[in-house]
């Protein structure tokens, strides 16, 4: 079920790129095993003290999900741990719905209780709606990831 919506989240990250970088396709494709290191990865999170799932349904029905995790940061800095949210999707027949608020507004509250205070996530420049979301959340852009393919 969130391995499933993990692979809608995956097609759709591909399209955002085919439209706006399709050079950056290379980073995401995936492994033959992936469905299994998904299933693996999300497993983790659940039974992980430093990790949450969350699904939501609406209707009887899977509409979403976000996956948060807590992690170290670089030792140097004076903020020792960090929320992450890995993964936040709502299906598209559920969107504009207020769902992906309230995963939100629901891992930010498990982050607080485990004592962090700073989170993050990563987003595609081409992805607009969500960073539009974001923002609206409150997020600000802090670093520009730039790559490049060595010959």
């Amino acid at each position: 079920m969130v391995t499933d919506m993990a692979n809608e989240l995956l097609a759709s990250q591909i399209e955002i790129l085919k439209r706006t970088s399709p050079e950056h396709i290379v980073y995401i494709k995936r492994k033959k095993e992936a469905k299994k290191l998904t299933l693996n990865f999300i497993q983790r999170l659940i039974w992980s003290k430093n990790g949450l799932v969350l699904i939501a349904e609406k209707d009887g029905k899977v509409a979403g999900y976000i996956a948060v995790m807590i992690k170290k940061n670089i030792p140097i800095f004076k903020i020792e741990r960090v929320g992450y949210i890995t993964d936040i999707y709502v299906r598209k027949q559920y969107r504009r719905s207020g769902i992906s608020s309230q995963l939100e507004r629901e891992g930010l509250k498990w982050l607080k209780k485990k004592g962090v205070s700073k989170v993050m996530l990563n987003v595609f420049p081409g992805n607009r709606n969500a960073i539009s979301v974001y923002k609206k959340w409150g997020f600000s852009e802090f670093i520009l990831d730039m790559r490049k393919t060595i010959q």
